[in-house]
C-alpha cells in the first residue's frame, strides 16, 4: 500500500498497487540463489498493477544476456494493509549448453564415443516450450544436426532425431567357399 499526500490540499490517498521494485528485487534474489554461477542482470516489472487476489503479470529478467520472462501471481491480498504474497514462475525454459552437450554425449553409441558435440557459443539460452535449439554432432567427416526440443519450462527436452547418431551395423565378412 502506498500512502500519497497531496501537497496542495493535504488530502491523503491510499494507492493499492504492487511495488514493482520490490517484486523485481525478490525475483533477482531468487534467480541468483537458483543460478549461482550465472550473471543475473536487471529485472523489470510493470507499474500500475493493482493489488487484487489472483492478479497475474509478467516481469522480465536479464539472465546471462538473454531475457527470461517470469510470471507473477498475487495471493493472500489484504488491501487494508497492502500486504500480499507473490508466486514466481519462469514463463520459458532456461537451457544450459553444458547439460545439453552431456545429454547428447550420453546418447551416442559406443562406435561414436569420440564424436564432438557443438551447440554454438551460448552458455544459457531462454527457449519457449515447443521451441528448439540445434547442435551438431561430428565424427571425422560425418555430421549430424540434432534438434533439442523443449518440453516444459523446467528445461526438460527431447531430441530429434531421437537417435542422435545413426547406428552402423557391424560389417559381416563372408568367407569364400571353395
Amino acid at each position: 500500500m502506498i500512502l500519497l499526500i497531496n501537497t496542495q490540499t493535504g488530502a491523503r490517498e491510499v494507492v493499492n498497487e504492487v511495488d514493482p521494485a520490490k517484486i523485481a528485487d525478490t525475483i533477482s534474489r531468487q534467480l541468483r540463489k537458483q543460478l549461482p554461477p550465472v550473471r543475473v542482470g536487471s529485472v523489470v516489472c510493470p507499474k500500475g498493477i493493482k493489488l487484487t487476489e489472483g492478479a497475474t503479470f509478467q516481469c522480465t529478467a536479464d539472465v546471462a544476456g538473454d531475457q527470461l520472462p517470469v510470471t507473477v501471481t498475487l495471493s493472500h491480498v489484504d488491501t487494508d494493509t497492502g500486504s500480499y504474497e507473490a508466486d514466481f514462475k519462469q514463463a520459458k525454459a532456461l537451457l544450459d549448453a553444458n547439460k545439453v552437450v552431456e545429454e547428447i554425449q550420453l546418447r551416442l553409441p559406443e562406435q561414436a564415443a569420440g564424436a564432438t558435440v557443438d551447440c554454438g557459443t551460448w552458455r544459457l539460452r531462454v527457449v519457449e516450450v515447443g521451441g528448439s535449439v540445434e547442435c551438431t554432432v561430428s565424427l571425422g567427416s560425418k555430421r549430424r544436426v540434432v534438434r533439442v526440443v523443449v518440453d516444459d519450462v523446467k528445461g526438460t527436452a527431447h531430441f530429434e532425431p531421437a537417435t542422435v547418431w545413426p547406428l552402423t551395423p557391424p560389417k559381416v565378412v563372408k568367407k569364400a567357399t571353395s
